[in-house]
């Protein structure tokens, strides 16, 4: 009976090795694995600005609120601001954001 347990415990040890070094290992490519496209995430990110630019997303945000568009904003470290859109309207959110960069 306690080698089982032994073995058991080992195995479970092991398996959240693995799982901590999976996270690691996302975070260190991009953040949050579901952003990147894996696993069947509903989500894509559509743009990334870093340092003084980072008011863009915001404002990107209000303009994709204002036309129904779901938006998600993540924030990678202090520097960079990351915003999704639900991967169904990503075709509209290009078309904003194209008029948006237009008029700055």
């Amino acid at each position: 009976m306690r080698t089982q347990l032994g073995s058991y415990a080992s195995s479970n040890i092991a398996a959240n090795t693995y799982e901590m070094k999976f996270h690691q290992i996302a975070a260190w490519l991009g953040g949050e694995v579901n952003q990147m496209g894996l696993f069947g995430s509903r989500w894509a990110a559509i743009r990334t600005e870093g340092g003084t630019r980072t008011d863009i997303i915001d404002r990107l945000q209000a303009l994709f609120k204002s036309h129904g568009i779901k938006t998600k904003v993540t924030t990678e470290g202090n520097a960079l601001k990351r915003i999704s859109v639900l991967k169904k309207d990503i075709e509209r959110a290009k078309e904003l954001m194209d008029a948006f960069d237009k008029e700055q």
